[in-house]
């Protein structure tokens, strides 16, 4: 029998807390795990985060996991592993996720940091209890700040707002969590700008350089936005393949 998601959230919370009290002074000493989650545009963007609190360089492996419920309020868990090499003093982005806060607001999330087969930095986060201390901010925000700072939120090209209605704004967020949620990731940045058409429509492109790769006639419907978003996913990948087979055609000449 399968337990229902609640219980199943209070267990690992329980082993979690238990392991962290034993335990504590001998974690997030050389490699510091830190989950750090922001509200965006209806969506909470969370990122897995490591710290290298020593002088040397050091090989990590990690597995972020994010648990929910599901339509039959069982628990469904999505997991990612990786590799990183991080140099001393430094702080990296391991990985991150995008989640409707419709249906996040109970979801558990954790972190473990591995030296081989060492435990050695973990960080939880069960977002009903920290609901109200998530920061809200922009999306242009969180994007100025990862061009400061020389990085991405999990993407190699960044993905860039310029949207005027509401509809452009769910758009930009269905093909934002698209991307994030099946970490599709592309080399140049992608811009998703919406222009004022005839009488009160409205036209959305899908921008890669001085490229639009695909324009549409923006509609309010939910279904539609979500089906032009996966559509749209499609043809930008398509694109970059276009490019790479270029690249490799003139490269072999």
């Amino acid at each position: 029998m399968m337990l229902r998601y609640s219980t199943y959230i209070l267990l690992i919370a329980l082993i979690f807390l238990t392991d962290t009290v034993k335990a504590q002074k001998f974690y997030n000493t050389e490699i510091a795990a830190k989950i750090e989650i922001v509200e965006s545009n209806g969506l909470y963007l969370i990122t897995a985060n490591a710290s290298n609190l020593t002088g040397l360089n050091r090989s990590i492996r990690y597995k972020f996991s994010i648990i929910q419920r599901d339509g039959t309020n069982n628990p469904k868990k999505e997991e990612a592993e990786g590799r990183f090499v991080i140099e001393p003093s430094q702080k990296v982005i391991l990985n991150d996720y995008a989640m409707l806060i419709e249906k996040s607001k109970d979801a558990l999330i954790l972190l473990l940091v591995y030296d081989g087969e060492n435990l050695i930095g973990k960080d939880r986060v069960i977002v009903a209890e920290i609901i109200d201390e998530i920061p809200k901010v922009g999306e242009r925000t969180i994007l100025s700040q990862a061009l400061q700072q020389g990085q991405s939120i999990g993407l190699t090209g960044l993905i860039i707002e310029d949207t005027k209605t509401k509809a452009g704004r769910d758009f930009y967020r269905y093909f934002f969590q698209k991307c994030s949620i099946d970490n599709i990731k592309w080399s140049k940045d992608i811009i998703i700008k919406e222009d004022f058409g005839l009488g009160r429509s409205t036209v959305i492109k899908v921008i890669e350089g001085t490229t639009t790769i695909v324009k549409f006639n923006a509609q309010p419907r939910d279904e539609f936005l979500r089906k032009a978003s996966e559509e749209c996913i499609r043809q930008v990948q398509g694109h970059f393949n276009q490019l790479a087979r270029t690249k490799q055609l003139l490269t072999s000449y």
